[in-house]
């Protein structure tokens, strides 16, 4: 009880009169937002700005056949900043494909794969990002023919030590 009051007190005063009395840890600071945290690193403001605050799929996110590798995914994906500005980001990403499922107000059906990459390292991360997008790029195959036409919902997860986990949702159209 005595947490939710201290809360309570942090929230209607902006935050910043009550960083003596701890309320930092609730992500305030001088009315402006807080150090990015999780995992335990903290990183300090303003640098905690230009990390990633959502994931936008680019235009150019398609469905595809990789020739005898089967069908798949071509994903395009920015991580845009406080500022809306793309930003690189260092961490796991996970991709999951559901059907789609028209008029209802839950949009993803049944599961058809999961894909994983971790662009934590340098190098790895650098071979992903493709500078005339301003955008990662990923390859997710190995699924099974896709009839033009037919919907689907990728959703990508982000997981970093420098930031709590993203989502972000697009819905594709096989052959389009």
């Amino acid at each position: 009880m005595i947490a939710l009051h201290r809360i309570i007190a942090c929230l209607a005063l902006a935050g910043g009169l009550l960083a003596g009395a701890g309320c930092t840890d609730l992500g305030f600071k001088g009315g402006k937002a807080g150090p990015a945290r999780n995992s335990g690193v903290e990183i300090p403001y303003p640098v905690s700005l230009q990390l990633p605050k959502t994931l936008s799929f680019h235009p150019f996110t398609q469905t595809a056949s990789f020739g005898d590798s089967g069908w798949g995914v071509q994903v395009r994906l920015q991580a845009l900043d406080h500022y809306g500005d793309t930003t690189k980001a260092y961490g796991d990403f996970r991709f999951d494909l559901y059907t789609f499922q028209a008029y209802k107000s839950e949009r993803k059906g049944e599961k058809l794969a999961s894909w994983e990459s971790s662009l934590s390292e340098g190098d790895v991360n650098q071979k992903h990002w493709k500078r005339h997008f301003s955008a990662y790029e990923f390859t997710l195959g190995g699924l099974g023919p896709m009839t033009p036409g037919q919907k689907y919902v990728l959703v990508a997860t982000f997981t970093s030590s420098y930031k709590h986990r993203l989502h972000g949702e697009t819905i594709l159209t096989a052959g389009s």
